[in-house]
């Protein structure tokens, strides 16, 4: 490796830590944030050795094996996500010990959110990065690779000075000062339209990030092809109470003030590179009021090119008729995602910005009109708490969900997760005025919490639940995530028992809940034989509530012990739906002496998924 070069390596801690053998557990964080590549890709241009590490794929190796740390000058980490920050902050505290001159630098949300706390408080972080990075990171490695070509080493008292030619940056000084520099570089369009999404070559085992880079989701083809996550521009423009992106955020973390668009024609470059390089299935989340139009116009552009892509569109409100018939005109199979939060409408108005709420009708009117595209699906995320959400509001959620998967079946499948408490959110930001409690004030305070739960006790979900209505107790709080979770875990272990009672016994489902009430003050579902007594449970239930017989309790044990063999299995969230898989003890019921009519009808209503 050339002396006269820098050497750098980005670095993404994914879901397995590289320094802590504990901290193994599923975070939803394997995917790289979007602009990881285009940073790499403008040091490459401005002749550094760059490459970069995901944890996830070096698992296993000592760190010797991974990092060139004769030659390495500098090591910068994206803290996008708050619940990667402890993975993060052992790994740079771990390279630094190792090789105490490396320039350790951070950037992402998180990390632009709490810069100034990271810099005073872990001094083994040099520097911040603060929102877009793409030119302040050219600046840094610039300001780097000079002090080494004239001192022949990264001297920190040299630094201090040329680190004021870094736009963005927060710095603690040799006297212990924070030097936090304003926010002056925002990324413009013109910019980003030549920024490069695609130089996966400089992902070190990117062809396994590419095979481990599906869509999680039972629809066929989406979710077993690649799937490259496509930025198409920045920013966000509405205010929701939960989401540490909204306007004022974004305003904060990165000082932009309007939604911008990256052009029709470097996005359809990025498509068609990543496509040429395996990528089958294309994601993109990002919207403001004059959207459809922009997103018809690049579609009308895929369908001229005649690119075979797959396409997941992250919705923030519904989408139009015509956006939805030029993705199924230009695509093999759409799934958009949508985020009802919950089923009682005034929560969604009192939560979602006011701008792209919908009613329940608006919703079930626009599934009414995907049934009839046959290449377009549809996953519905749910959360709680929101904003003025009682124990009873969520018992009316979980009624919808149910109402939406009967009548939907082969459509859509449904999520209902709590909300993770976003730093930047405004709940974060402000609980009391929404009447909150609050457990995390701090980037220290995540970091206590992620320590405890999990890495010392393996309890957390991937999404961490750090915030509930004050009016809520203690005790309620754990009565109704336990409902929740065994509300999900009941409809994803035992979809053919639950399709069976919901749709040909037409109980009322009432009684279901009532029954999941009751198992919630008796069961934590968070045990490690939860499923166990979870079963034994649900069965006595059915039977004092006759609710199924003999041969459907069969079908139950059958489903439960192919559960059993699932559950080492950590996948981030919960989809449920009736789909079309039939297992064959239910096809065996259907044919047995049960009544030709009825027998008949379900077998109708299960071949017509």
């Amino acid at each position: 490796m050339e002396n006269n070069k820098l050497c750098v390596n980005l670095i993404h801690c994914g879901n397995r830590s590289l320094v802590n053998p504990k901290d193994q557990e599923q975070k939803n964080i394997f995917f790289m944030p979007m602009g990881m590549l285009p940073l790499a890709s403008v040091l490459k241009e401005d002749n550094i050795n760059i490459e970069i590490i995901h944890s996830d794929l070096e698992f296993g190796k000592e760190l010797n094996e991974i990092f060139d740390f004769e030659h390495l000058d500098a090591i910068g980490f994206d803290l996008h996500w708050v619940n990667e920050s402890l993975s993060v902050l052992e790994t740079a505290k771990t390279l630094k010990s190792i090789k105490p001159e490396l320039f350790c630098f951070l950037g992402g949300y998180s990390a632009s959110l709490f810069s100034e706390e990271l810099v005073s408080e872990h001094s083994y972080i040099d520097a911040v990065i603060k929102g877009d990075g793409e030119v302040p990171i050219r600046e840094l490695c610039k300001v780097l690779f000079e002090t080494k070509l004239k001192y022949g080493e990264l001297k920190k008292d040299i630094l201090d000075n040329k680190l004021k030619q870094v736009s963005n940056i927060t710095w603690c000084n040799a006297d212990g000062d924070v030097v936090n520099l304003p926010i002056t570089y925002s990324g413009s369009v013109d910019i980003m339209n030549n920024l490069n999404f695609t130089e996966f070559n400089l992902l070190r085992n990117w062809e396994y990030y590419r095979s481990a880079s599906t869509f999680l989701s039972h629809f066929q083809p989406a979710s077993s092809e690649p799937m490259f996550l496509l930025e198409v521009g920045r920013g966000c423009q509405y205010w929701c109470t939960f989401c540490g992106g909204n306007t004022l955020a974004q305003k904060k973390i990165s000082n932009r003030g309007r939604t911008k668009f990256r052009s029709h024609q470097s996005v359809l470059k990025s498509i068609t590179e990543a496509y040429n390089m395996g990528f089958k299935t294309f994601y993109s989340c990002l919207e403001d009021e004059n959207s459809d139009d922009w997103y018809i116009d690049l579609l009308n552009y895929i369908n001229k090119e005649k690119i075979d892509i797959n396409y997941v569109y992250g919705c923030w409100r519904l989408p139009s008729e015509g956006l939805v018939d030029a993705l199924s005109r230009s695509c093999k199979q759409v799934i958009f995602e949508i985020s009802p939060e919950s089923g009682v409408e005034e929560l969604r108005y009192n939560n979602k910005d006011k701008r792209i709420s919908y009613s329940n009708k608006e919703l079930t009117d626009f599934l009414d009109y995907i049934k009839s595209k046959s290449n377009v699906k549809l996953q519905l995320f749910f959360g709680y708490y929101c904003v003025g959400e009682t124990k009873e509001t969520i018992i009316e959620t979980l009624k919808f969900i149910v109402d939406l998967i009967a009548n939907y079946r082969g459509y859509i499948e449904v999520a209902y997760d709590n909300f993770s408490t976003d730093p930047g959110s405004l709940i974060f930001f402000n609980p009391e005025s929404y009447n909150m409690d609050i457990k995390v004030r701090s980037l220290n305070d995540y970091l206590d919490h992620i320590e405890h739960k999990y890495i010392e006790n393996k309890g957390q979900a991937a999404d961490m639940t750090l915030f509930k209505p004050k009016y809520i107790s203690e005790e309620e709080d754990t009565l109704i995530k336990h409902i929740v979770t065994l509300f999900n875990k009941i409809f994803s272990s035992y979809k053919n028992t639950m399709y069976y009672y919901i749709l040909i016994k037409e109980l009322d489902v009432n009684i279901l809940l009532l029954i999941i009430e009751e198992l919630a003050a008796e069961i934590d579902p968070y045990k490690h034989d939860a499923l166990d007594e979870l079963r034994i449970k649900l069965e006595k239930r059915f039977k004092k509530y006759k609710i199924l017989d003999d041969k459907l309790f069969s079908i139950l044990e059958a489903e439960y012990q192919n559960q059993k063999k699932q559950m080492h299995i950590s996948k981030p969230t919960t989809a449920l739906s009736f789909n079309s898989e039939i297992d064959d003890l239910y096809t065996e019921y259907i044919e047995d002496d049960w009544g030709n009519s009825l027998g008949t009808f379900l077998e109708q209503e299960l071949n017509s998924f």
